[in-house]
């Protein structure tokens, strides 16, 4: 059995085993991403993050995701769910709005 089998058969088994955590979610989407899969990893994705998985840094670096990372639609789902990224555009907005922290 080579890699790539042994790859797709592990992460069906965690994705089976306890199909409604957000961490087999989460691998579920690697799987479908490593199949190039795109549509299917963000409904996955979707999901993962509808139901709790929060490691935003592990899904914006992880290289198994490359490929989903690649597709236009990835930022702004990810976006939608990511706190941070609305509460640094809610500083960045007030900072301008406001001017403060641009003096030199």
């Amino acid at each position: 059995m080579n890699h790539t089998m042994k790859h797709c058969l592990f992460h069906l088994f965690l994705f089976f085993y306890k199909r409604s955590s957000p961490h087999s979610m989460y691998l579920n989407l690697n799987n479908n991403t490593f199949l190039k899969q795109i549509q299917a990893a963000l409904s996955t994705l979707e999901e993962a993050l509808k139901s709790g998985f929060e490691d935003f840094k592990r899904i914006r670096t992880d290289p198994d995701l490359a490929n989903a990372r690649a597709s236009p639609e990835f930022d702004p789902l990810l976006k939608r769910f990511d706190e941070s990224f609305i509460n640094e555009n809610a500083i960045n907005a007030i900072k301008s709005i406001f001017g403060i922290f641009n003096k030199k």
